[in-house]
């Protein structure tokens, strides 16, 4: 404010001598609006009268000068920068950056940390995809692959290095597969004598798992067909699903379903109810249904479904790899123990009970068929 102020003095100052100095030239006072020159607020406005004289006046003209170079840097200094436009703004390069060419940090540490930790934070996509592969192809493998060969045991490889049995170990670690299975299941079979076994009959392991697929179920049921399961008392049907094995028993089938005495029934024994064996009931129902079909039996489909099927509590597995071992030993017990007349509304569930066994009992079991299989 105060260099305005004294700017505004000056200007007055030499707007007055400006005046003075027309007026001793022309030596009159008398004809202002001619002869002399108009000063305005800002700028100095010369008239045509008036001009030759100031043109003349050295003086005077270097004053005017003055004025007008104090009143232009004025004007410079208090023009506020955003009536100017602002500063420039800086334009973008667009000039094409070649990432591929571009080196690494000197940090190189820094730099795969940071890298390292990108990739932590993303989804594990791959690996999904790698197993969802892996699904697929055990599935397809499962449906090509011949009866014979089918292994049914989880996808983990298993070990096979044989246990001695003498320290009270059950024959072999991790669940039993189907080959392992199998053989000890024929090994039991002949142990017992022909007459004994005379009542009873078995299927393959893998047959009811077969059957659920629909390539393989035309070929399950003439291979059951062959089996003449309606002349026999007891069927056992070892069945692996999820890999999980339970048993399934039917009983009487060869029995019209009008009778009251010795009913047919089936029985599913299963080491570990909280799964929920009653799951494999409609896949159960479906296949017991297809039997009479291809047997052609006289029984319609209503009769059919009425079949009772029982589900005794009896001992449950310790751990997550005894399930095999638990359903031969149910074959075992079964055979020695099952009643001439199996009843269901008289005597069941007979000896199936909780405490039907004992664990040291499965382990001697166990131990007996240690050296049967390879």
């Amino acid at each position: 404010m105060e260099m305005e102020m004294e700017m505004e003095v000056q200007i007055q100052t030499h707007r007055e001598t400006a005046k003075m100095s027309c007026e001793e030239m022309t030596g009159s006072t008398d004809k202002p609006s001619d002869l002399s020159a108009e000063v305005c607020e800002h700028h100095i406005v010369k008239h045509p009268a008036c001009q030759p004289h100031i043109t003349g006046c050295p003086q005077a003209n270097q004053k005017i000068k003055t004025i007008e170079e104090i009143q232009d840097r004025k004007n410079q200094t208090l023009i506020p920068l955003d009536l100017l436009g602002g500063f420039p703004r800086r334009s973008r390069s667009k000039r094409i950056v070649n990432h591929g060419s571009i080196s690494a940090p000197e940090n190189a540490d820094f730099h795969e940390d940071l890298t390292a930790k990108s990739s932590a934070s993303q989804p594990p996509f791959p690996k999904r995809r790698c197993a969802y592969q892996k699904k697929k192809r055990r599935q397809k493998d499962e449906e090509t692959s011949d009866p014979e060969v089918v292994n049914r045991s989880s996808g983990r490889e298993r070990s096979k290095r044989r246990v001695n049995c003498d320290n009270g170990i059950v024959p072999q670690q991790g669940k039993l597969d189907s080959s392992a299975f199998e053989c000890y299941l024929e090994n039991l079979w002949t142990s017992f004598s022909e007459e004994k076994r005379s009542s009873f009959t078995h299927l393959d392991c893998l047959w009811f798992s077969l059957y659920t697929k629909e390539s393989y179920k035309a070929k399950v049921l003439d291979w059951i067909k062959k089996k003449q399961i309606f002349s026999k008392k007891y069927v056992f049907i070892p069945i692996v699903r999820w890999s999980h094995w339970s048993l399934l028993i039917f009983c009487n089938f060869g029995e019209s379903l009008q009778t009251k005495s010795r009913t047919p029934c089936m029985l599913l024994l299963d080491s570990l109810q909280i799964a929920n064996p009653r799951r494999l009931e409609p896949e159960i129902r479906k296949f017991v249904l297809d039997i009479y079909r291809a047997e052609e039996r006289p029984e319609i489909p209503k009769q059919i479904s009425r079949i009772p099927l029982k589900i005794p509590k009896v001992p449950q597995q310790r751990n997550a790899e005894e399930c095999g071992n638990f359903v031969l030993y149910y074959i075992n017990l079964f055979i020695e123990s099952a009643p001439e007349n199996f009843s269901i509304s008289e005597g069941y569930p007979y000896f199936m009970k909780k405490n039907w066994f004992t664990p040291e009992g499965l382990e001697d079991f166990c131990k007996r068929f240690n050296s049967t299989c390879p």
